[in-house]
C-alpha cells in the first residue's frame, strides 16, 4: 500500500511540473568588417574626394584633412567597406599595421570616379564596332611637366577644330601622364597640340616659344608617345 502511494505521488508531481523549452543557445555576434587600409601618395584632395597619383580617387566621409598633407604627400587611409568613404587620412609613419594595402592595389569596388577626371568616353573612344572601315584606332600619350596643378585636366586640341583648346580630355594615367585613343581614316595626317583648357594654358618649347603643332599620320594600331616641355602660363 506504502508504495503505490508513493508512486501516485510521483506521477502526479511529473505531470504537474512541466519541463520547459530547451534554453536558446547564446546568439554569436558578427563581427564589423575591419577598415581597409590603404597607403599612397596624394596627387589632390578636393572636392569631397582624394585623388592618388595612380591615378584612382576616393571618396571622403565627413573627417577634417590634416593642413600637411597636398601633393605628393605618402598617406595612410582608412576606408570604411560597407560606405566606401574614407574615414581617416593622416601622413604615412613608423611600421605598417597588419593589411595594409598599396594603393595601386586598391579595389576596383571602392575607387570612384573623380568628376574632374569624368571622361566621355564615346566623344573619344570608339570601340571595333564602332570603327568604320578604313578607319584605325590611334592612342596618343603624353608627359606633363611636374608644375602641373593636379586637378587640372589635359586636352588634345587638333587642327579639326581649328585647334580648340577643350577639343578632347585625355584620360589621367597617373600624376604626369595622360592618355586617349580615337579613330581617325587610315593614312590621314592629324595635326595636335596639347592644352589644360583654355587658349591661356596651350604647351610650349622649353624656352616659351609658340609650339609648331605636332603632327601623326594614322596608321593600324598607332601609339604615340609625346611630352610637354612646358605650359604658357607655368615655369
Amino acid at each position: 500500500m506504502f508504495f503505490c502511494a508513493v508512486v501516485l505521488a510521483t506521477a502526479t508531481l511529473a505531470k504537474a511540473a512541466p519541463v520547459g523549452p530547451s534554453p536558446t543557445p547564446a546568439q554569436t555576434a558578427t563581427p564589423s568588417p575591419q577598415n581597409l587600409i590603404v597607403k599612397g601618395r596624394v596627387l589632390t584632395v578636393s572636392g569631397g574626394y582624394l585623388v592618388f597619383t595612380t591615378g584612382d580617387a576616393v571618396r571622403l566621409g565627413d573627417i577634417t584633412i590634416p593642413s600637411n598633407i597636398g601633393l605628393g604627400s605618402t598617406v595612410r587611409v582608412r576606408i570604411d567597406p560597407a560606405t566606401h568613404l574614407v574615414t581617416a587620412i593622416e601622413p604615412q609613419r613608423g611600421a605598417a599595421p597588419p593589411g595594409e594595402i598599396d594603393a595601386s592595389a586598391l579595389p576596383r569596388d571602392v575607387v570612384v570616379v573623380d568628376p574632374q577626371s569624368a571622361r566621355a568616353a564615346a566623344s573619344t573612344t570608339a570601340g571595333p564596332a564602332q570603327v568604320a572601315a578604313g578607319t584605325v584606332t590611334v592612342t596618343i600619350d603624353v608627359t606633363v611637366p611636374d608644375v602641373t596643378p593636379p586637378g587640372d585636366d589635359v586636352y588634345l586640341s587638333t587642327a579639326r577644330t581649328n585647334f580648340a583648346s577643350a577639343e578632347l580630355r585625355m584620360s589621367r594615367v597617373d600624376a604626369f601622364n595622360w592618355t586617349i585613343s580615337l579613330p581617325l581614316p587610315a593614312g590621314s595626317t592629324l595635326r595636335y597640340e596639347f592644352t589644360r583648357g583654355s587658349p591661356a594654358t596651350v604647351e610650349r618649347r622649353k624656352n616659351g616659344s609658340v609650339l609648331t603643332p605636332r603632327e601623326l599620320t594614322s596608321t593600324p594600331s598607332l601609339h604615340q608617345h609625346d611630352r610637354v616641355e612646358r605650359w604658357s602660363d607655368r615655369f
